[in-house]
């Protein structure tokens, strides 16, 4: 990698990087398991790093509630009592931060027994499955904080950049 204009990211690499940037604020949120990291693939092949607070994180569970039917092969909308939606989503927030600063042992079977304890359906379930698949776990986040360079802004505040190569 060279620098060839300043305040630009360029590789001459073909591979996918993950670019992560966070503020002080964000990166002690993380730390504190008041945040969670999302790595997904958008804009066409790029590959973004999402902050995800528990109040996003919440909200992202109830969008989930408009999920596609795999048996029937269409969008539908699955009404789900807000205070059974808002517990499932308190406890996978709990499982998902633990996970992002240690191993959970068991994790799959642990998140089976929180689907498990709602009688919900299959299409949303799935729904919420493949959201969660993308936060990340322990090993990521450690990786992505060992990697982490601080630059100072032109404000006079200090952001953290990490920039590491996935699989495309």
């Amino acid at each position: 990698m060279r620098t060839v204009r300043n305040c630009v990211f360029e590789t001459n690499s073909s591979s996918c990087h993950v670019v992560t940037l966070m503020s002080d604020d964000e990166l002690e949120d993380l730390k504190n398991g008041d945040l969670l990291l999302i790595v997904y693939k958008s804009q066409g092949e790029k590959v973004i790093t999402r902050t995800i607070t528990k109040f996003r994180f919440e909200y992202e569970i109830q969008e989930c509630q408009f999920c596609y039917d795999y048996e029937t092969h269409e969008k539908k909308y699955v009404d789900i009592d807000h205070k059974i939606r808002e517990s499932l989503a308190e406890n996978l927030w709990n499982l998902l931060t633990a996970r992002t600063h240690s191993k959970v042992e068991d994790y799959n079977q642990k998140l089976d027994n929180i689907f498990e304890m709602y009688e919900l359906d299959k299409s949303f379930v799935d729904e919420v499955r493949d959201y969660i698949s993308n936060v990340q776990d322990s090993y990521s986040v450690e990786f992505l904080l060992s990697n982490m360079v601080d630059y100072d802004t032109q404000h006079g505040e200090i952001q953290h950049f990490s920039c590491h190569e996935v699989e495309c």
